[in-house]
Formats: C-alpha cells, sequence, structure tokens
C-alpha cells in the first residue's frame, strides 16, 4: 500500500483538483492522508465531504503549525510501505503510484516534474528505469544539495519532497520528520537526511508531478526575517553532514552551496532586501553572518572556489568590509540591468549594425 500525505492550509480553490488527481490513480491500493493545518477557509469542510465518499481518504485537523508539523502528522498516521508527498495546489499523473507501487530493490524513487498540466498522462510512457546503488548516494547527496540532473533532459527537482517515493520502514526506523523550526528549505533537510539513510534509488524518466506557480505562495515570496531562515537551514544542514562524516567530494558540493547561500543573503537580502534597511541596520547583519562558525571553513575556501566575482565579492566580507561588498553588490545589479536593456534593444541589419 502507498501512503499519500497532503498538507493543507487554506487552499480551498485548488484542492478539489489535488484531490480528484489522487483519487483518478489507475493504481488503488492507497491512503489518502489530508491533513488540515487550521484552515480558516472551507478546506476542513471539503476533506470531510471526500472523506465520506471515500474510505481511503482519512482526514486529520490541527491548529496552525505550519507544512512540516502537517506532514510529520501525516507520518505519525500512514500505514503504508511507501510515502508520497503531494502539495495541495498541485496534481499528479494518473500513473504516478502505480509507478511506484510495482518498484523493487530500491529505497527511493525519483521521477520528473512535469512542465504543464497536460503532460500527466500515461502514455507513451518509457520502459527504461535507472537503477543506482550504494556507491552511487554519494552522488545524490551531492545533488540534494547542488542540483544537477541524473540524465540529460531529466526535471527531477532534488531540492523538494515532491514527485518522489519515500521507503516508511527507512522514514521509520530512523525516526526521520520535517524540520517544524525552519520554514525554508524543509525539504532539502528532509531529503539529505534519508539520502544518507537510503541503500539504493531508481529514476523513473516521466513527468509524473506538476507544481502549480502562483502568487504568494511561500516558496516564491522572501520574508523581512527571510536570513534567519537561510543561516538556520544552513547550520542544520552542517549538523546532518557532521554527523554522517562526509567525503571530501561532498565537503566541497556543500561549502560551495555555502558560499552561494552567503552570496544570496548578501545580495537580496541584506543589500537589497524586499523592504529596505537602513546601512547601520545592513552593516549589523553582515557582522552576525560573518561570525556564524558553521560557515567559516566555506568561507576559507573562498580564495580558490568558486567564480572570480563571488571570490572577489567574499574575500571583501570576509575581511569585514561591507562597504565595499555593498559598492561591488551595487555594480554587479547595473552591469546586469545594462545587459538586460541592451539585450532588449532591436539591431539594424540595413547598416551592418551600426546607428
Amino acid at each position: 500500500m502507498i501512503s499519500v500525505i497532503i498538507p493543507i492550509y487554506n487552499v480551498e480553490p485548488y484542492l478539489g483538483r489535488c484531490v480528484d488527481s489522487v483519487l483518478r490513480s489507475d493504481y488503488r491500493d492507497f491512503e489518502l492522508i489530508l491533513v488540515d493545518d487550521g484552515s480558516t477557509d472551507g478546506c476542513l469542510r471539503l476533506c470531510e465531504q471526500y472523506a465520506g465518499r471515500d474510505s481511503r481518504v482519512k482526514v486529520l485537523s490541527q491548529e496552525n503549525r505550519g507544512v512540516s508539523a502537517a506532514r510529520n502528522r501525516g507520518l505519525d498516521a500512514c500505514r503504508g510501505e511507501w510515502v508520497v508527498f503531494v502539495d495541495a495546489d498541485d496534481c499528479i499523473s494518473p500513473d504516478f503510484l502505480g509507478l511506484a507501487a510495482g518498484a523493487e530493490g530500491a529505497d527511493l524513487l525519483l521521477f520528473d516534474f512535469a512542465a504543464s498540466r497536460e503532460e500527466l498522462t500515461c502514455a507513451p510512457r518509457p520502459d527504461a528505469v535507472f537503477r543506482y546503488g550504494r556507491a552511487d548516494m554519494p552522488g545524490l547527496v551531492e545533488r540534494v544539495l547542488t542540483p544537477r540532473q541524473l540524465r540529460k533532459g531529466g526535471q527531477i527537482n532534488f531540492r523538494s519532497s515532491n514527485a518522489k517515493a519515500f521507503r516508511k520502514e527507512i522514514i521509520d526506523q530512523y525516526a526521520l520528520r520535517f524540520d517544524p523550526d525552519i520554514s525554508y528549505g524543509e525539504d532539502k533537510l528532509f531529503n539529505l537526511a534519508y539520502a544518507f539513510r537510503a541503500e539504493s534509488y531508481a529514476y523513473f524518466p516521466v513527468s509524473v508531478y506538476f507544481y502549480e506557480t502562483r502568487a504568494g505562495s511561500l516558496t516564491h515570496s522572501l520574508r523581512h526575517d527571510a536570513i534567519n531562515d537561510l543561516i538556520t537551514l544552513m547550520e542544520k544542514l552542517q549538523t546532518v553532514l557532521t554527523q554522517h562524516g562526509p567525503s571530501p567530494a561532498i565537503t566541497l558540493v556543500y561549502n560551495n552551496w555555502v558560499l552561494d547561500h552567503i552570496c544570496f543573503a548578501l545580495t537580496d537580502l541584506i543589500f537589497n532586501p524586499p523592504e529596505p534597511r537602513p546601512l547601520r541596520e545592513q552593516y549589523a547583519m553582515c557582522a552576525c553572518l560573518r561570525k556564524k562558525t558553521a560557515f567559516h571553513p566555506a568561507l576559507k575556501q573562498n580564495l580558490w572556489l568558486g567564480p572570480l566575482e563571488r571570490r572577489i565579492f567574499l574575500f571583501f566580507f570576509r575581511l569585514g568590509w561591507y562597504r565595499t561588498a555593498r559598492m561591488l553588490c551595487a555594480a554587479a545589479r547595473l552591469r546586469r540591468k545594462f545587459r538586460e536593456r541592451t539585450a532588449s534593444l532591436p539591431s539594424n541589419p540595413g547598416n551592418g549594425g551600426e546607428p
């Protein structure tokens, strides 16, 4: 049996479409656990209606505690051999669960995301399934940290818990849960912890999951305190890696990821935040970020790791020259805007490209 867990919070306009996509599955031996996380719209009522019509649907309700707590509530209650997570505003293909149920000899199943709902079709489907053993697990860990596809043309999202199937036995054996203390990167943290425990995985090059992009979703918005979430995520990832004694290659990938995200924190969350900040506050945040000991190993590798522009930018940050780093950040934004503007200008081929 497969357990499908859907965390739900104020998504009434999308919920029916999502639940219907699961109930239309060709594979019938599943339980659908709907976890209402304190919705204030009609989600809970709609969930109860589905449960009244289909005995496979189970409804759990709790006060609003976030998506991680809702998924964990589902994990506590589910009984399937495989666990599949679906977000309440997304859709799955009719054959997703059947493909997962028929898989053997793997601890983790990976599938492609679809570019549109129209791609969620059962035919035609490729027969190929690519299998990976214990020797390939470091590569999976690296892809969770810095995503790159397993094969050309693949559409796996390694940072997401969606479009995957996890063995419940492994989740229970190691008491794996989503961290309710973070609201950014909780999927990445769960996937990383799971990847260290798995012995094998399989990749199905099949588009089974459509991710609905909508305005105001948590993934597509930056809050004023997003930098704290980012710092917490980096620290927790470091803790997981330390527990498992990663190889030099994985450490290198992780440090490169940290440097990228320090840059992101500086450029997008401190020097160019969603809401304006006074300079004194910006520099104080820089000092706080620079003092985080979890980031020191990555910063020590900055002079030779990654692109030159990033190395120069973080060199001044590491020295505590925040004003210089801020000026470099502003110059980079101007260069980017200039390139975007010139790229949009029409050419004049009649004069050999000259004005």
